[in-house]
């Protein structure tokens, strides 16, 4: 008799962030109840108010986590050319549903509203450029950032820039700027779940100064 060989195979990444937000969520959601619980039973001005507040927000913060590896895994295993076309000023508007507050999205002109982008995804593709909006405004420790598109024969380029004045979003196209690295901590797994969105749609994202960033995106039609 031939003995019996047990194969191991390995994970796949999509089912191990599957795991991780499964297993996250169930103790997640217990703790947040029972800190809500403590919270109804505080008199105004208790003291240990604040600090459940605190308890709560960071449960948030890992609850986020959840959300975003389970983000990931549905877009890994998405089938190869499941794509749509999402046009630049629909992406933009995207873009401002999830923005969070302090961010301004500059409207797209019209000569450049209906240029199309090939994605499997548009709410992660907005989802991208939203925390990277994030990560500018991390960076130049302030609490704002403007968005702004423009379109040529290239592609398109979304300009995220600090502050609030629009003219800040814009960088000169002869401006190749740095490599940008998008393997750093303290915005949850959002900065990882844009690395593998936007490397899936062929952009390239760089770091200039002045604290702005740039994602170049590749169109499949302009006006």
């Amino acid at each position: 008799m031939e003995p019996y060989v047990l194969i191991v195979m390995s994970v796949e990444l999509p089912d191990l962030l599957s795991v991780l937000a499964h297993e996250l969520r169930s103790p997640l959601s217990v703790l947040q109840g029972y800190i809500r619980l403590l919270q109804r039973d505080r008199q105004a001005g208790d003291p240990e108010t604040s600090m459940l507040t605190s308890m709560l927000d960071s449960t948030g913060r890992l609850a986020a986590i959840g959300r975003q590896a389970s983000d990931l895994a549905v877009f890994l295993k998405s089938p190869a050319g499941a794509e749509r076309h999402v046009t630049v000023g629909a992406l933009l508007a995207e873009i401002t549903k999830r923005a969070p507050a302090g961010v301004t999205v500059v409207p797209c002109r019209d000569i450049a509203a209906d240029a199309a982008i090939a994605t499997p995804s548009d709410e992660l593709l907005a989802s991208a450029i939203v925390a990277l909006t994030d990560l500018v405004k991390r960076d130049s420790g302030g609490k704002a950032a403007v968005v702004a598109a423009c379109v040529s024969d290239v592609g398109v380029r979304f300009a995220i820039a600090p502050g609030t004045e629009p003219d800040r979003a814009t960088i000169d196209p002869a401006d190749r700027g740095t490599g940008l690295a998008l393997d750093r901590g303290g915005l949850g797994l959002s900065l990882v779940v844009a690395s593998y969105v936007l490397d899936a749609h062929g952009a390239h994202v760089t770091a200039h100064d002045g604290g702005r960033v740039a994602v170049q995106l590749p169109v499949e039609r302009t006006p």
